[in-house]
């Protein structure tokens, strides 16, 4: 078969897709879905596109259904279209969750040779994957999540706080949480040589924000259920959700902050009133869109008080406090810049986990 003429026709009806469907945030709440080449998923492009000054999200689709792996199975619409059909046919949620570990598998690896230039800097807009190969735990995440979704796969990303060594983070790191046929759970990790980790507390969703830590099946990467780190309790897979639509938009624009040149470290080169100008755009950009990304808020506090706007910066910290501590515990950074800049009453509220 001659797949050149499939390939246009996949991309004609992306872009149709894309033309046709309801603008999203027009009316009525965003979605939490963002199937791979579907309108939620086309915004992420297009939104990354319009910051970078370059690209288009027909760019990002032709590439990847040339690329390869992608190209053996006549792309990617293809490729998810059958695997949904193959999932649709097994007998029993265990043989569906079998399938769907394999999936996921398959996708670890196909990303990870797309992509395989990682950079914190620039590997969270999508034209840098086609033009340079790069990628990050952001846009990898949500790659594979759009992959799954548009499989029938549930799936979405979260944030990570404590690592698989351990060690806790202000929400450095994201990954995609898989919710599988049989009710269990497995965080996909492109960032990692295998493709399912045990990474040990994480952000999520559930009735709001809420961190969380897996408990595992022993020593394998399977989650059988969470513990709320706030306040102890049990929580079964089934009330653990991946962050919500608005979040993902929201996170692509705290890393933009993050790394905008001239802004605060770890953003490179040496920090200018530029640069953190437009650090705190993108900042104030993300907090619009999540106003309960707490990473987001924090991040604007520190730019505010680094150009003196001592007033405006303690109130951005104060409300970061908050934040954390409702979805559980607050990381020491946010925690030690309190302690410098805040009342003592205003001091964050819960201990370390």
């Amino acid at each position: 078969m001659n797949c050149k003429p499939f390939r246009a026709l996949t991309v004609s009806a992306l872009a149709l897709a894309a033309l046709t469907a309801p603008a999203l945030g027009a009316g009525g709440p965003a979605p939490d879905r963002y199937p791979y080449g579907g309108p939620a998923f086309t915004r992420l492009i297009a939104d990354s596109d319009r910051a970078a000054g370059a690209g288009t999200p027909q760019d990002f689709y032709r590439w990847l259904d040339r690329a390869p792996l992608a190209q053996k199975s006549h792309g990617l619409l293809a490729l998810t279209a059958a695997e949904k059909q193959k999932l649709s046919r097994l007998p029993t949620p265990a043989a569906r969750a079998a399938e769907e570990r394999a999936f996921c598998a398959r996708l670890h690896k196909m990303v990870k040779t797309w992509m395989p230039n990682f950079s914190l800097d620039e590997g969270f807009e999508f034209t840098n994957a086609v033009k340079k190969g790069e990628r990050q735990c952001l846009l990898q995440s949500v790659l594979l999540a759009g992959l799954l979704q548009r499989a029938g796969v549930d799936s979405g990303i979260v944030m990570v706080w404590r690592n698989l060594r351990g060690q806790a983070t202000n929400n450095s790191h994201v990954v995609t949480l898989v919710r599988l046929a049989d009710g269990r759970n497995v965080e996909l990790d492109a960032s990692d040589p295998v493709p399912f980790v045990r990474h040990q507390g994480l952000l999520a969703e559930q009735d709001g924000l809420r961190d969380v830590e897996p408990i595992f099946a022993g020593d394998a990467p399977t989650i059988l259920g969470y513990r709320a780190t706030g306040d102890g309790r049990r929580l079964a897979t089934r009330q653990i959700r991946p962050l919500p639509y608005a979040f993902v938009r929201s996170q692509f624009d705290y890393y933009r902050g993050e790394r905008t040149p001239g802004g605060l470290p770890p953003a490179p080169g040496p920090i200018s009133p530029v640069g953190l100008n437009r650090e705190a755009r993108f900042l104030r950009s993300a907090i619009r869109t999540s106003p309960d990304n707490a990473l987001a808020v924090y991040m604007l506090g520190r730019v505010y008080l680094k150009q003196g706007k001592t007033s405006v910066a303690r109130r951005e910290v104060s409300e970061a406090l908050e934040l954390y501590a409702d979805a559980g515990w607050t990381p020491d950074g946010p925690r030690d810049l309190a302690a410098q800049i805040l009342p003592p009453d205003r001091s964050a509220r819960n201990e370390k986990p």
